[in-house]
C-alpha cells in the first residue's frame, strides 16, 4: 500500500464506523510467457464413447470455422 485514507461516517448508527481508502502501487509483473501444447483428450476423460465422439465433431467444426 501506497497510502490509507480513513474518513468517520457522517450518519449517526450507521452499520460502518468509517469508509477507508487504500491506493496502491502498480506494479507490473515481468515474466517470460511459453505458449502451451495443445491438449490430449481421449475417452478416459468422457466416460463413454458418444459423449467423446460428439467432442471430437464440435472440435473440427469450430477447426473449419477457424480457418
Amino acid at each position: 500500500m501506497v497510502r490509507v485514507e480513513e474518513y468517520p461516517t457522517a450518519i449517526a448508527n450507521n452499520e460502518f464506523e468509517m469508509i477507508v481508502v487504500g491506493y496502491c502501487k502498480y506494479v507490473p509483473v515481468e515474466i517470460l510467457l511459453i505458449s502451451m501444447q495443445n491438449a490430449q483428450v481421449s475417452i478416459d476423460s468422457f466416460g463413454d464413447e458418444s459423449a467423446y465422439q460428439e467432442f471430437l465433431a464440435k472440435t473440427a467444426e469450430v477447426s473449419r470455422h477457424n480457418l
